[in-house]
């Protein structure tokens, strides 16, 4: 699963990245962003890409209680009919640079941040929806798929959140993908391609965010891997 990620790269870099063709001016970098925060979201509206500002965690319909969704299972997306509607004309892209994962070290769980080479950008495969919030505010907002992690990650947690290959993110935003084909982008990074750290259990805070959130921990036994 994924509890928390970052995206702290200078907005201008986002924005290049991702060839966006409508954003807002600026937003902040994010050290430890949480559930039900706001942040940029790339959606494609009438071929163009737009980032959006969404709120993280969907909805469930009435029908299904009222419980809050920050990730859901690739392999049964498929199966299940309201996220498989989502899957079909609601996905998107979610800019990140990092995400946390939390391991056990006797009775402590140790945050790990996980990143690509050169603490690149890249996206996590994602499906919003516009939902009215019980306030009445009408407001974006958006989950992340999960997969099996990869053997590099696996001794972290079981599962991890699908980061799309640079060149499969064109077809995850495409409406002219199915969703039986955009199903079957939904795979591990592969093990060469991630990297993890300890960092401080500041992060469990969801409203600690700063840079230290991502400054690496010395002398704990699962070090930069």
């Amino acid at each position: 699963m994924c509890g928390r990620f970052t995206l702290t790269a200078p907005w201008e870099e986002v924005l290049t990245r991702f060839s966006v063709d409508l954003a807002p001016a600026w937003l902040p970098p994010r050290y430890n962003v949480a559930p039900a925060q706001e942040l940029p979201v790339l959606v494609s509206q009438a071929g163009k890409r737009v980032l959006r500002t969404m709120a993280w965690g969907l909805l469930m319909p009435r029908s299904q209680g009222s419980t809050r969704v920050i990730n859901v299972r690739s392999e049964t997306v498929v199966f299940k009919p309201w996220f498989r509607r989502l899957l079909h004309s609601q996905r998107c892209l979610v800019p990140a640079d990092g995400y946390y994962e939390w391991h056990a070290l006797g009775k402590v769980k140790q945050p790990y941040r996980i990143v690509l080479p050169q603490r690149k950008l890249f996206a996590f495969a994602g499906l919003y929806s516009i939902q009215t919030a019980s306030d009445g505010h009408i407001r974006g907002v958006f989950a992340l798929l999960t997969c099996a992690a990869n053997d590099r990650l696996a001794g972290l947690h079981p599962r991890m959140p699908v980061i799309l290959p640079e060149s499969a993110e064109e077809a995850w935003l495409s409406p002219r993908v199915r969703a039986e084909q955009a199903v079957e982008l939904l795979q591990p990074c592969p093990s060469a391609e991630v990297a993890y750290y300890p960092v401080s259990t500041r992060v469990n805070r969801p409203d600690v965010d700063d840079p230290e959130c991502i400054q690496p921990v010395q002398g704990l036994g699962l070090g930069l891997t």
